[in-house]
């Protein structure tokens, strides 16, 4: 699995991670692997306002990951 981060969030944690995993599991739960095997850092992903997406979809908590899959988690945009 593909995890990219943007904006500060890459500054802070990574530009990006790959992550084997053996079975389909949700968001929350790859959080808290992230958490486990790569350090306090990625606790800022607990946050509530960083956004997440799957294979460039909007995603959430609940939202599965597969192992082929890319994920990206970033913080809020604003435009003007």
């Amino acid at each position: 699995m593909k995890i990219k981060f943007f904006a500060w969030l890459k500054e802070t944690i990574s530009e990006e991670v790959n992550l084997q995993i053996d079975a389909p599991i949700k968001v929350l739960d790859l959080k808290n692997k992230l958490i486990k095997e790569q350090g306090e850092k990625f606790m800022i992903l607990n946050n509530e306002s960083i956004l997440v997406s799957v294979n460039l979809e909007f995603a959430n908590n609940e939202t599965i990951c597969k192992n082929e899959d890319e994920v990206a988690f970033f913080p809020p945009v604003t435009g003007g």
